[in-house]
C-alpha cells in the first residue's frame, strides 16, 4: 500500500481523504473531513506539478460561472412556503464547488506572489554579485586632471 502511495501520488491523496473520513468523520463531520482530506493534498499536488496561475484562474471562473449555477438549476430546493430548514443541506454541493473555486484562486495568488518574490531575490542577488568600482558614479572631483579629448 505504501508503494501505491509513493508511485501514484494522486491515489495517495484520495486514499488520505478516505482514511481521514473514516477516522475523523464522526468528530467534525464526514463531508468536511472528506473535502479537507482530499482537497488539501490535491492542492499540494497541483503546486508540485507547477500548474500555471492562468489555468487555475480559468478553472475558478468556470466553476463559479458555469458549475455553481448549473447545480442550482439542476437540483432546485423545494419550496416550503418560504421556509426550508434543510436548504443549506440541499445546496451543500454548490457550496463545496464554490470553496474549490476560492481555493484555486488562493493557489493562483500564492503562485504569483512566489514568482514575484523569486524575481525580486534574483534581482537582489544579481546586484550584489556585480563588481563595484573604487569610487561612486558621479561628476569627477574638482582636483582631477582634465580628461583627454
Amino acid at each position: 500500500m505504501l508503494t501505491a502511495i509513493v508511485l501514484l501520488p494522486l491515489l495517495g491523496f484520495l486514499l488520505n481523504g478516505v482514511l481521514a473520513t473514516q477516522l475523523g468523520g464522526n468528530v467534525v463531520g464526514k463531508r468536511f473531513v472528506t473535502v479537507v482530506g482530499c482537497g488539501l493534498p490535491l492542492l499540494a499536488f497541483a503546486l508540485w506539478l507547477g500548474v500555471p496561475e492562468g489555468r487555475l484562474t480559468r478553472l475558478a471562473a468556470g466553476l463559479l460561472v458555469v458549475v455553481v449555477p448549473a447545480i442550482y438549476l439542476i437540483f432546485p430546493p423545494g419550496n416550503e412556503g418560504g421556509f426550508d430548514p434543510n436548504y443549506a443541506e440541499v445546496e451543500i454541493s454548490a457550496h463545496f464547488v464554490g470553496v474549490l473555486a476560492v481555493c484555486a484562486l488562493g493557489l493562483a495568488l500564492l503562485r504569483v506572489l512566489a514568482d514575484m518574490r523569486s524575481r525580486r531575490r534574483r534581482r537582489y542577488l544579481s546586484r550584489a554579485s556585480r563588481p563595484r568600482s573604487g569610487r561612486a558614479a558621479g561628476p569627477p572631483p574638482a582636483d582631477a586632471p582634465p580628461a583627454a579629448t
